[in-house]
């Protein structure tokens, strides 16, 4: 049986996956529609992650989930999901060759429509392949303003790399207005995390500020996923 520290922490990455799947819904048009290689009949994901470590295990499993649910409930625009997994070793000490083995496996012999996963340190070859097979790429590990960066300065190349974490220079502000979007949208005001504290204590005090002191949000849960 799972204890709460272990539960807590898959429960975080389900969060990250759902926010991920949410954030796809306005590509996936192009994804099905652009694909040279698309199946008629599913939607392939492709899960680039360390699956023999702890990490990389729970992103597996939290994206399978995700796409149970949606097969369960017709799949993505009448399309079943099917979820395609590569083990990169990132966790295990990153090798650029391990890396680019995976992620070529990925685009050209499973031919997936997608990438979930987590580049590294290996962001800058990551970009480069991905651009080459114009294949979509949700980074949900990397905070580097470089990678950014690159997007900015040739987008029609870069285009297919989506970062879902903030900057490391603008962390206090990405995210604090994302939630403020939010509650604009939506009217909630009631916010709680779940962060790693022993690798952003940092992080995580400056929130327990600026969450309700600035921006006037209701914080009434933090936790450690660990």
């Amino acid at each position: 049986m799972l204890d709460s520290k272990a539960l807590t922490k898959v429960q975080s990455v389900i969060l990250i996956v759902i926010v991920v799947a949410a954030a796809t819904v306005g590509v996936f048009g192009y994804v099905l529609l652009g694909s040279q290689n698309q199946s008629s009949e599913t939607v392939k994901i492709g899960v680039f992650a360390d699956l023999d470590a702890e990490g990389g295990s729970s992103i597996w499993k939290g994206i399978v989930l995700a796409a149970e649910q949606l097969n369960a409930e017709g799949g993505m625009l009448g399309k079943q999901v099917e979820v395609i997994g590569e083990d990169n070793d990132v966790e295990s000490g990153e090798n650029a060759e391990r890396m680019n083995l995976a992620l070529t496996r990925l685009l050209t012999l499973h031919e997936v429509n997608f990438i979930i996963g987590i580049a590294g340190s290996e962001g800058f070859m990551i970009q480069d392949m991905i651009a080459q097979h114009e294949r979509i790429f949700f980074e949900i590990g990397a905070n580097q303003d470089a990678y950014t960066q690159r997007v900015l300065d040739d987008y029609d190349r870069y285009k297919y790399y989506f970062r879902l974490m903030p900057n490391t220079t603008s962390i206090f502000q990405g995210i604090p207005e994302s939630l403020a979007d939010l509650r604009e949208q939506t009217g909630f005001n009631r916010v709680g995390y779940i962060g790693e504290e022993s690798v952003w204590k940092g992080v995580m005090e400056g929130l327990d500020y600026v969450l309700p002191e600035v921006y006037g949000f209701d914080l009434v849960y933090k936790g450690d996923c660990l």
